[in-house]
């Protein structure tokens, strides 16, 4: 099964657009395991560069809508229902601008 994720992953690294980014639509049209792992290649690069911007480290990556600790999981779902404008959307995108609009995972 990881053959068949890394395969996938190198297999969407560049979208349709020709992008070198993962979109909402391509984590919306795969499996459960494969989602998880484009979800988390995408927070990582928005932690990353949300990071170098703020000059501050996230202490809690994963939070809900009212700023409380979560898991990976239900973070994913929620930036695929509130964050994800359009299937075309970079996925890190999404989780970039939750970020940019929640303080808590600052404090």
């Amino acid at each position: 099964m990881r053959c068949f994720i890394l395969l996938f992953l190198g297999l969407f690294s560049i979208n349709a657009t020709g992008s070198n980014a993962i979109s909402c639509g391509d984590a919306m049209s795969v499996g459960n395991e494969a989602k998880m792992a484009l979800h988390s290649q995408a927070q990582k690069r928005a932690q990353k560069a949300i990071e170098q911007f703020v000059e501050k480290k996230l202490t809690k990556p994963y939070i809900n809508l009212l700023g409380q600790r979560s898991n990976a999981k239900a973070m994913g779902a929620l930036i695929e229902v509130y964050w994800c404008e359009t299937p075309s959307t970079p996925l890190h995108s999404a989780y970039y601008r939750y970020y940019s609009n929640n303080k808590s995972a600052f404090k």
